[in-house]
């Protein structure tokens, strides 16, 4: 697992856009998420001006700079004399990606993306773009919220450690994608093949987002896969977008178009996938309507399939599903229903206390455990 460090709390991404947005309204202006490549923090930006929009109802531009493609009189502005004052000015450029009142509103996000690749040059003047929302003699609106985002210096990125007058004007988060998140999202923007992209990710949710040099691990324990140090194509959020129209290739070049953006580890457990769970329920469609979503057919009708359902609803499972989840699995058959309790229980406990019937399935979930 990539290291993560230990001064700053970790939240999910599920998680961010409720809690910057309280944080926003307490008076908390600057926020900086630390994450690893592809994770999905730019793009949390405009999931955060959306959610801002709709809580005051209001148009919320999102504006992205960035920074790694930035000189130096992108962040202090182009000096000019003015020769009736004897004095220098600074110019700003006039650039789409800074924030102008007038034209986009008091109110908007500002992602300042990987903000930590800075040039040394610039993160003096970057202080008063941050803390003051001024460059040069340029203000920027007072009541925008700056997202600046940034690889951790463990993620093998580009990343600088900041001056720590710098950080001090942030809240800082470490970013971890989750798959509630992402599928989310996937949905909301019409990811091509998103339905079957989505369930894959339910499924082995290990290889949502995972670093060289990391291992895989299924939440169960029995599936472990590694991830080469030097990996050039690994699973994220962002390279699982990417390849979704690759899903739709011919099956005899899909599988080799995919591992060229995924790796080979990946495309071939989405291949094992598509034999078997092409055609089975999402987690989304069971929780609809457990008593008649349709269950694996005929020819998916095998022990070992039925398992593997289990082990994707037992993934997704949460005190609040749960019994819906046991619903539909209870249609399988009652030694499906105790794996799901069991799967379920080492992950989070607290679903072997939910619902009625808690005494029966503890017994079946502990007989099997």
């Amino acid at each position: 697992m990539t290291k993560l460090p230990t001064d700053i709390p970790t939240i999910k991404m599920s998680e961010a856009i409720p809690l910057i947005i309280a944080m926003y309204k307490a008076g908390i202006r600057n926020f900086f998420l630390h994450g690893g490549m592809g994770c999905g923090k730019t793009s949390l930006a405009q999931q955060i001006a959306d959610a801002m929009a709709a809580e005051y109802a209001t148009k919320v531009p999102c504006i992205i700079w960035r920074a790694g493609q930035k000189s130096l009189v992108d962040g202090t502005g182009v000096p000019v004399a003015n020769r009736e004052t004897k004095r220098t000015q600074f110019y700003v450029p006039d650039a789409a990606d800074l924030p102008n009142e007038e034209r986009d509103g008091p109110l908007g996000v500002w992602c300042l993306d990987e903000l930590n690749s800075l040039i040394k040059q610039l993160q003096g003047p970057a202080f008063g773009m941050v803390e003051d929302r001024v460059m040069g003699e340029t203000q920027f609106p007072k009541e925008w919220l700056i997202l600046a985002t940034g690889n951790r210096v463990t993620d093998n990125g580009v990343a600088n450690n900041l001056a720590a007058p710098f950080n001090d004007r942030f809240a800082h988060f470490n970013i971890e994608p989750d798959v509630a998140s992402v599928t989310a999202y996937a949905h909301a923007i019409n990811l091509p093949n998103a339905e079957i992209v989505c369930k894959f990710l339910e499924f082995r949710q290990a290889l949502l987002f995972c670093m060289p040099d990391n291992d895989a691990v299924d939440e169960s324990k029995d599936w472990r896969v590694h991830i080469e140090k030097n990996a050039r194509a690994f699973p994220t959020p962002r390279s699982h977008f990417k390849a979704a129209p690759l899903w739709s290739l011919p099956q005899g070049i899909r599988e080799t178009a995919i591992a060229s953006k995924l790796g080979l580890v990946c495309a071939a457990e989405i291949e094992n996938f598509l034999a078997v769970f092409q055609h089975i329920p999402s987690v989304k469609e069971v929780v609809a309507d457990p008593e008649n979503c349709r269950l694996p057919d005929q020819q998916q009708a095998n022990a070992g399939a039925r398992f593997a359902v289990v082990m994707m609803l037992a993934n997704a499972a949460t005190v609040a599903n749960i019994e819906a989840l046991r619903t539909y699995a209870a249609r399988m058959g009652r030694e499906f229903e105790a794996m799901l309790f069991a799967d379920a229980g080492r992950r989070d406990p607290a679903i072997l206390e939910a619902g009625s019937y808690v005494e029966t399935i503890n017994t079946k979930a502990k007989g099997i455990l």
